[in-house]
């Protein structure tokens, strides 16, 4: 438990320090309105869960507007590897630097269309962005499922 414990806390406390961090550098004195276009362009990812259960490397592609144009990744849910391809996707950045982030993934080869909603803290100019799985769905027959995990980690522009 002390080992979970030790790798937990740092993903975690990193993912809040970044949006209090972000909050700190486009306080009052900083920009006004919606920043979107500070995510433009290509960002790597690794984002994971807590008790090392669930990963996600991939990478996503912002056009500067608040949508994802392209994006692919890899999900590591307890040993089983899907591929999801962004369908669609949006964004937003406030001011202050903080913002949301919601795909719409598709399967690449069968399985389940999902659903991902992340809180996002902006850092350097865009060049960083850190982000907290709030809800994560599968869409099915009858309607969204919610699932039980949480990730969070870093985005970095390419």
């Amino acid at each position: 438990m002390k080992m979970l414990v030790r790798f937990a806390l740092p993903t975690t406390l990193v993912a809040l320090v970044a949006i209090a961090a972000a909050t700190l550098a486009f306080g009052a004195a900083g920009p006004k309105g919606n920043e979107d276009s500070l995510l433009n362009g290509s960002y790597s990812f690794r984002l994971d869960a807590a008790d090392d259960s669930l990963a996600y490397d991939g990478y996503l592609e912002f056009d500067g507007n608040g949508s994802l144009v392209a994006g692919h990744f890899s999900v590591n849910r307890n040993g089983s590897v899907s591929h999801e391809r962004v369908d669609s996707g949006t964004y937003t950045v406030s001011s202050d630097g903080t913002g949301t982030l919601r795909i719409v993934t598709v399967p690449t080869s069968g399985g389940l269309y999902f659903v991902f909603e992340f809180d996002i803290a902006v850092a350097h100019k865009g060049d960083v962005a850190y982000a907290l799985e709030t809800l994560a769905s599968q869409i099915t027959p009858i309607g969204l499922e919610n699932l039980t995990e949480a990730v969070s980690g870093e985005l970095m522009q390419q």
